[in-house]
Parts: structure tokens; C-alpha cells; sequence
């Protein structure tokens, strides 16, 4: 016996064994023979029927009484339900000429028909020479004396004698209202009445009633009817499953057509529409299954031998005890950890074996077992749990030395804590005493003049309990917030005194064992809690892997460098994660060797999944019993740095290149105007001159309004009309296009209302409306146009210039670049304007995007949010 609960020994004393497995038999007992849990049964029952469908017979149809039916020969022949019995004859005719095996008429004749009995003549002739109708027999209640009397109600005499079997139609209900069961026959002394489909059944099976499968009835008193032969049955699915044909159809084909669809089949005429004869069933969920339909099931499972037995319940205690109490007595032979999956594996066989059974056509309850097994676990548990208490009496004792360890070293001071909770409170003064008013520890914010006399503390000083002692905390405010409590609870745990000595009862020693568990465990999680969220708050990426290259820890920045989430990361190997990461000029396996087998750090630069700038270092940390140090990946984020480092270049491009070169042009045609002065009435000079200063002056308000459209610093923003804007750039550019002969037009209907900077919104249409002009030849034109949706309001510049290459669209809008192209090149610029346009955009919380067809053409649309009435200031 190899169970490994402490005390193990008292779960084998036989007589409190013993005594559990008799509580559990009584148990069982209770709960089959009260059938408590019959509705639950029937919900697992239900639940196997919907997989234990059976194909649907090719030789059995029903003649459907639908609403179409009913409409269609109220229509024709002017009469409601129920229709004239001449109707019925003809379509019995035409059954039985058609060929029908043997016909059902789930239709109840229990009175003549006095208005025109010419009509139930016609019937009983068509009954009679059929030879092969079925009729039903109608079970109906009377009230005699206040007390319900059932009957049996016939067909009339003339329709009874020429059928070929009578049947009764009851259906057997269980109390919770669905349909499971049917009585084969029902029995009154020594009389008996078959179900209607065994009736039909025995017209070609004549010994059929000899072999009736199903429970008998208990008694069969004369003038009283009982369910006998009751069994339960398998349907062959939900309604609908057995082929239909409406009745009004039936009565208009022709005689070649009936004898194609019901020759040699067996067919059930019943009612089918809503509301005339529907059965709740275990398959028909929320569409209950007509009469005429259950019929035709339980006569496929008697054909079939689809019927199910159910046992009794005695035969359902044997069972359940059986499948129980060996499980049960081998709980306490086993290993601890073994036990619930055998109760899971004990739950699943009986499960399992109702299953089989029921495949058997054999009705085993389970949830009696299930319930009892389930009962005995937890029984079970309960006495493992009591010794599991007492072991831990025990062993409670050997945890308080290790939970001390746990302690921070060196506790700070009294007054320590004291000034560093009066920076967050406003605390004037504080004591800690014991219960008996004895001082242990004093604080005052001014030592030489405190607040209040001590003897006053417990009337308007703060109070809370540490483990018996009390500490009176003095706040010069009258209200604390949910977060100053906190602080001033979190102040008397740090002063609990635990060595304390004080008379304590068996039930609180055991509560104090659990409590130093339990502050151990919640020490612990502090620790853990406290590492996670500080790496978690380090605006590096943190991996931290142990000896073997295991990670142990990762923060949201390293999942983000990697491309992994952080609990990917976690067990996985740090060489994965830096193999992920694009290394420049260095292996990571090299890395980890340095690291883990010599302890040196080491630092390397690398590219991160989105294309981030990141350095890593590597450094080694605790090295335990000679195994490799473990390691501590640091990824931090240069991008910023490395985008400033590229800015600086181009800046220093710029001015070296771009401003320089006009500048140094300017400078030598002075010089030679100097040495000759007669060319300074050149106006070719002059011209030259003035375009150097003015192509200077446009590179420099580029970068001035580029550089101011960068800046972090808040701009404020005010309403302005976007449209009235675009408006005055429009305005300012025409000239230009005037000049070069284009044409251009400004399509602007209406204000346009965003929050945004006047001056740099403005400024980026004109720089639109510039490069349309500079990039567009003689003739073109140039538009502006606004426009408007739910979200954003858009401004379209658009020209029928040069257009742009599609290879120079991503890039379109970088600072300093130009699209390559010689007609591109013959225009001046350094490349700024379209990156003022986007960082305007981007700033205001919109965007800037173009659609071009090289040499047909551009169109930029900036699109820029409705103004929103919380939108004040504009931010980098």
C-alpha cells in the first residue's frame, strides 16, 4: 500500500472504513428509490437519443394532413376540418389501389355522421374491401364522482367491424411532460387492446403479440385500464424524418403516379399541422413531433427491434453499488495524487457503460452512480484533509525559521518609518503601546514641540492594531483618502510583534500555523510580484534565464523587440529569442558562451523585429556550485538616437550643400561686379543674384517652418475654417500658375471646421499648391477642393503635371528627398515641403496621402479631423 497522505494509517482503520461505505450504500438507496435524480436521468437519456438515430425507413410514407392540405380542399371543396368521411374513403381507394402494405388512419370516427350518412356507408365500403386499414381507439377521461375514470372510446360500430385491426393512439407521458415510453398495449382484466402500430405491424406478422417486448403492468384489474408491454424506443430523428406527401396531393395525382409512391409501403394518414395533434419528444426539441409521426417510430422500432428496456429500480441499486464501492475501498490503496483520476475515471465508466447499454437497447440510469461516486470522493477528501490538518500542526513549527529568512535584513527604524510615511501623510506625531498603555516607541515631526499632550492621544488620535500592540497615528487632516489607509495599514503589519507571549487554544495555534504559512506564501508573491513589475516598469526590454539559457522572466518591451509575447518568451531558450533579433557583426551563440562560461558582459548592437535600433547587453549574474553564470538580457531602444544621428547628417547636408551652393554662386558674381562694375547693369547679373538669394531664402523658411512643425512644444488650437484656409493658399499660389499659363481652380463650398494651428495648415496647402505648380508645364491645370466625412475633413490638391514614379511614393514624404527623374531634377527644392505637409498632418492627428500616374499627374489629399470641443493644444 503505497499511499503517501501523512496519517495515511487512520483512513485503514476498517470500522470508520466500514462505516463510511455503509453511510454510502444508505445514500444510494436514498437517492434511487426517492428518484431524485429521474430528471436528470432523462437529460443524459435525451442526450444519448440524439446520437442513437437510426436511418429513416424507405418503406414507410405518411399521408400528411397539413396546412396545406387543409387549405387546399377548403378552397376547393368549401369544407373545414374535419372533412367529410366520403374524402377519406377516396383516398383509402386510392391506398389500396396504389398498393399500400397496410394503412394507419390516425383519425378518430367515434360518431356517426347524421348529416349525410351516405358518406360513412361509402367508408365502411372502402374499409371493408381494403382489408388492410388500421383504426384508432381513443383512451379518454370521464368524471365520475370528482374522480377522473378513463375509457375507451371506439371507432363506430360500422367502421370498427370492417377494419382490418383496431389500436389504441395513448401516448404515455413522463411527469415532466415528454414523450419516451409507449404502452404496446393497453389491458383491463383479461381484455387487452394493442398500440395501433403493432396492429398494423401484426397484419403481415400475425405472431407479433406473442413476442412483445416491454415491462407488464403490475395488476390488471377488470374496469380499469393499465399500460401494459411499456417500453421506451429509438426514433429515427427529429420530426421530419420519415417521408411525407400531403393529403391534397394524394387526392389529386393520378392513379400511375399513387401506385409509384406507395407500393408495398407502409403509410400512417394522421394530422401534421400545428396545433392538432403535436408530441412533445425527446429529439423535438422546440418542434414537437406530430402524432401521426411517433406512430410511424414506434412501429419502425418494433419492425426493427429498436425498443429499449428499462430495469428496475432495484437492478439500478445493485448497479450503482456495484460500480461504487470498489472504487471507494480502493481510494485508501492508492497514492493521493492517483485518486481523483480514478474518481474521474470511475465517473467516465459509468458513463460509458450506460452508454454500452443503452447500445444494447438496455435503459441503465447512471446519475445514481455518478452521484454516490462523486459522494464518496468527497468523503473521502474530508478525512484526508483532517489528517492533513494535523500533519500540518506538525509540521507548521519547522516553517517559522524559514519564513524569517524571508524578512528583510536590518528592519529600519521606527522613527525611519515614521518619516518616510509622514512625507506621503501629514503626520504630526505617533506612539506604539501596548495594550496596557506602556509606551514601546515615540515619534514627533518637532520633538521639542509637539502637537498634542500624550495623555490625549486616544481621543482624537488615529488607532489600529498591531498583533495587540496599538499604534495612535496624529494627522493633521480629517479625512484620509483609500490610499492613505492603505499606508498606515501597511505601517502596523511592519510593527507586528510576533514574540508576544499570550495564552492561545488549540483551534488558534493551528490558525496561527496556517497565518505563518500563508505570510511565507504572501512574501513570496511580494517578491515575485515586485521583480515582475519593476521589470515590467524599465523602459528596456528585460529577459532574465538561468544557468541553462532557460528564461525565467520577460517584460512587455522584450516581447515587443522579439516579436513574441511574454509568456512565449518564458521557458523558452534566450539563444531563440536573440536569433530572432537581426545581430550586427556578432553570433549569438558566441555571445552566450562569453557570458555563461567566462562571466564577462558583452554588448552588441542589433535591428529588432519592427525595424527598432536596439542595443544589447549581456551581462552574467549568481553562479551556483560551479554551473555557468546565468544571464540578463538588456535591450534598450536607440531609434530616437540613431534618428537624431541621421537628422544631424542631413541637416549638415543641407546647409553644407543646399544653402551653401547658392550662397557661394551669389558670392563669386559679386566679386566679379566688384572687379567689374559695368556688369551690374547686366540685368543678367542681377537676375542671377536675386534668384540665388530668393532660392536661399525659400530653402530657409523650409526648414524654419519644417523645423517648427517638429518641435515638441505645444501650439494651441483654436477653430479655424480649413476651407477658408486652403482658400488664402490658394490665393497665394495663383499667380504662379497664372504665369506659366495654367489654369487653376479652387472648388471650396462651405466652412470647413477643424481644430488646428491657422499658420501651419495654411502653410501646408500653399507648399501643395507649390510643387503642383513647379511640377506641372504650361497649360496644365491645378485644383484645391474640399470635402467632408463623419470622421475627417479633406483637402485635395490636384494637378495634371509630371506625376511621380510609383517606386518614389514610399519615401515620398522623408525629409530631403527628391524624386529622381531629369524633368524632376530641372526643379529646385531640397525636399522639405512634402515633409512639412506630413508632419502637419500627422500632428494634428490626420494624415497625407497621394495617388500619381507618372506623367499624367497627382492628387495630395490631406485629411484632418473634425474639431472636437475637448481639443485645445497641439503637442509633439
Amino acid at each position: 500500500m503505497t499511499n503517501d497522505v501523512p496519517g495515511r494509517a487512520e483512513l485503514h482503520v476498517g470500522r470508520e472504513r466500514w462505516i463510511l461505505g455503509a453511510a454510502l450504500v444508505a445514500f444510494a438507496a436514498a437517492l434511487t428509490f426517492s428518484e431524485v435524480l429521474w430528471d436528470w436521468d432523462q437529460v443524459v437519456y435525451d442526450r444519448y437519443l440524439s446520437y442513437a438515430f437510426a436511418a429513416p425507413p424507405d418503406d414507410v410514407l405518411i399521408v400528411a394532413i397539413d396546412e396545406y392540405s387543409l387549405a387546399a380542399i377548403d378552397a376547393s371543396l368549401g369544407s373545414r376540418w374535419p372533412w367529410p368521411r366520403a374524402l377519406h374513403a377516396e383516398a383509402l381507394a386510392r391506398l389500396t389501389e396504389g398498393g399500400a402494405r397496410g394503412i394507419l388512419l390516425d383519425v378518430l370516427f367515434t360518431e356517426p355522421d347524421r348529416a349525410q350518412a351516405q358518406n360513412d356507408a361509402a367508408l365502411a365500403h372502402v374499409l371493408g374491401a381494403s382489408g388492410r386499414v388500421v383504426l384508432p381507439v381513443h383512451l379518454a377521461g370521464i368524471s365520475r364522482g370528482g374522480a377522473e375514470q378513463p375509457r375507451l372510446v371506439f371507432p363506430i360500430p360500422a367502421f370498427a367491424s370492417q377494419a382490418a385491426a383496431l389500436g389504441h393512439t395513448h401516448s404515455r407521458f413522463d411527469r415532466d411532460g415528454i414523450l419516451r415510453e409507449a404502452s404496446l398495449a393497453l389491458a383491463s382484466g383479461e381484455q387487452r387492446i394493442p398500440h395501433a402500430s403493432a396492429s398494423l405491424l401484426a397484419l403481415r406478422e400475425p405472431d407479433l403479440f406473442e413476442r412483445l417486448p416491454g415491462l407488464r403492468a403490475p395488476e390488471r384489474q377488470p374496469g380499469r385500464w393499465y399500460s401494459d408491454y411499456t417500453t421506451r424506443f429509438l426514433f429515427n430523428g427529429p420530426a421530419g424524418q420519415i417521408e411525407r406527401v400531403a393529403y391534397a396531393d394524394l387526392l389529386q395525382w393520378d392513379a400511375d403516379r399513387i401506385a409509384r409512391k406507395v407500393k408495398d409501403r407502409w403509410v400512417f394518414v394522421g394530422a401534421t399541422a400545428p396545433g392538432m395533434d403535436m408530441i412533445p419528444t425527446p429529439v423535438s426539441g422546440a418542434r414537437p413531433m406530430p402524432g401521426v409521426e411517433v406512430n410511424a417510430n414506434i412501429f419502425q422500432a418494433l419492425r426493427a427491434a429498436r425498443t429499449v428496456t428499462g430495469v428496475s429500480p432495484v437492478w439500478q441499486f445493485a448497479a450503482s453499488l456495484l460500480a461504487v464501492l470498489p472504487i471507494y475501498l480502493l481510494f485508501a490503496q492508492i497514492r493521493s495524487r492517483w485518486v481523483f483520476p480514478l474518481m474521474l475515471g470511475g465517473l467516465a465508466a459509468i458513463a460509458g457503460v450506460s452508454v454500452i447499454a443503452l447500445a444494447q437497447q438496455l435503459w441503465l440510469p447512471p446519475m445514481v452512480a455518478i452521484v454516490t461516486l462523486s459522494a464518496a470522493y468527497l468523503l473521502w477528501s474530508f478525512r484526508r484533509l483532517g489528517n492533513a490538518v494535523r500533519f500540518l500542526t506538525r509540521e507548521l513549527r519547522h516553517l517559522e525559521t524559514e519564513t524569517q529568512r524571508l524578512a528583510p535584513p536590518g528592519e529600519p527604524a521606527f522613527a525611519d518609518l515614521l518619516s518616510h510615511v509622514a512625507a506621503m501623510l501629514d503626520v504630526r506625531e505617533a506612539q506604539l503601546r501596548r495594550a496596557d498603555g506602556e509606551v514601546l516607541q515615540s515619534w514627533a515631526a518637532n520633538p521639542e514641540d509637539p502637537t498634542a499632550p500624550h495623555e490625549q492621544l486616544s481621543e482624537w488620535y488615529q488607532t489600529l492594531s498591531a498583533d495587540g500592540n496599538e499604534l495612535y497615528v496624529a494627522i493633521a487632516q480629517d479625512e484620509l483618502s483609500d490610499a492613505q489607509q492603505a499606508v498606515l495599514r501597511a505601517l502596523a503589519r511592519r510593527l507586528t510583534d510576533d514574540d508576544r507571549e499570550r495564552p492561545v487554544t488549540a483551534v488558534e495555534r493551528i490558525e496561527r500555523r496556517m497565518l505563518q504559512v500563508r505570510s511565507a506564501s504572501q512574501s513570496l508573491t511580494d517578491l515575485r510580484r515586485f521583480v515582475a513589475e519593476s521589470l515590467e516598469q524599465m523602459a528596456s526590454g528585460v529577459l532574465v534565464a538561468d544557468a541553462l539559457g532557460q528564461i525565467r522572466e520577460a517584460n512587455t518591451n522584450a516581447a515587443q523587440f522579439t516579436g513574441r509575447s511574454a509568456a512565449q518568451l518564458i521557458g523558452q531558450p534566450a539563444l531563440s529569442a536573440l536569433t530572432e533579433l537581426e545581430l550586427h557583426g556578432q553570433q549569438p551563440g558566441a555571445l552566450i558562451r562569453k557570458v555563461q562560461l567566462l562571466g564577462e558582459g558583452t554588448f552588441c548592437y542589433a535591428t529588432g523585429v519592427e525595424q527598432s535600433d536596439l542595443i544589447i547587453q549581456i551581462t552574467p549574474y549568481g553562479r551556483d556550485h560551479g554551473a555557468p553564470f546565468g544571464i540578463i538580457i538588456n535591450m534598450s531602444d536607440i531609434s530616437e538616437l540613431r534618428a537624431s544621428e541621421r537628422r544631424r547628417s542631413e541637416m549638415l547636408s543641407f546647409i553644407s550643400h543646399d544653402l551653401r551652393s547658392p550662397l557661394v554662386s551669389t558670392l563669386a558674381l559679386t566679386q566679379i561686379a566688384t572687379l567689374k562694375p559695368e556688369r551690374l547693369t547686366d540685368g543678367k547679373t542681377v537676375g542671377r543674384i536675386e534668384s540665388n538669394v530668393k532660392k536661399t531664402l525659400e530653402l530657409a523658411d523650409d526648414f524654419l517652418h519644417l523645423a517648427r512643425a517638429e518641435s515638441g512644444a505645444a501650439v494651441a488650437l483654436t477653430p479655424v475654417d480649413f476651407g477658408q484656409l486652403a482658400r488664402s493658399a490658394f490665393d497665394q499660389v495663383r499667380v504662379q500658375a497664372e504665369q506659366k499659363s495654367m489654369t487653376a481652380r479652387c472648388e471650396i463650398d462651405g466652412p470647413f471646421i477643424v481644430s488646428g494651428e491657422s499658420g501651419l495648415l495654411e502653410r501646408a496647402v500653399v507648399n501643395l499648391l507649390t510643387n503642383a505648380v513647379k511640377y506641372s508645364g504650361e497649360g496644365a491645370s491645378v485644383t484645391v477642393r474640399m470635402g467632408a466625412d463623419e470622421q475627417y475633413v479633406r483637402c485635395q490638391v490636384s494637378d495634371t503635371g509630371l506625376g511621380i514614379p510609383a517606386g518614389a511614393v514610399p519615401t515620398l514624404f522623408d525629409r530631403f528627398t527628391r524624386v529622381q527623374g531629369e524633368d524632376h531634377r530641372k526643379r529646385s527644392g531640397a525636399g522639405l515641403g512634402l515633409a512639412f505637409v506630413h508632419t502637419v498632418a500627422t500632428r494634428h492627428g490626420g494624415d497625407v496621402e497621394v495617388r500619381s500616374v507618372e506623367g499624367e499627374g497627382s492628387t495630395f489629399e490631406i485629411r484632418i479631423p473634425h474639431a472636437a470641443a475637448d481639443e485645445t493644444t497641439l503637442t509633439g
